[in-house]
């Protein structure tokens, strides 16, 4: 990775590349977290102390996937993470697709 920007403005936005918030990171990312100044809601930013070790040349690697990605962070996101896989599932599919015929709203 060679840059790494926290929650941009889609006008703002470098790419459509987006992290998914899963890290696999080496301790030195501490002493780097022990030096940032808080960022974006007075909080110690991660995707700062990670944008500081690519600054500083460390080798911090990212891995671009195909796929769906579910904001698990919001309940309408949560849900359908939920019931996608409910439905792909051999040992949920045909009862949860039962139960959403069966409801009513």
């Amino acid at each position: 990775m060679s840059d790494f920007v926290e929650k941009p403005k889609l006008e703002e936005a470098p790419s459509l590349k987006a992290c998914l918030g899963r890290y696999l990171l080496t301790p030195d990312v501490f002493q780097y977290l022990e030096n940032i100044a808080p960022g974006a809601g007075g909080e110690i930013q991660l995707t700062d102390g990670i944008l500081a070790m690519i600054n500083d040349n460390k080798k911090v690697l990212a891995y671009n996937f195909d796929g769906t990605r579910y904001d698990i962070g919001n309940k309408i996101g949560l849900l359908k993470a939920n019931i996608e896989f409910g439905l792909r599932n051999s040992e949920t599919s045909e009862d949860l697709k039962e139960y959403l015929r069966t409801i009513e709203i």
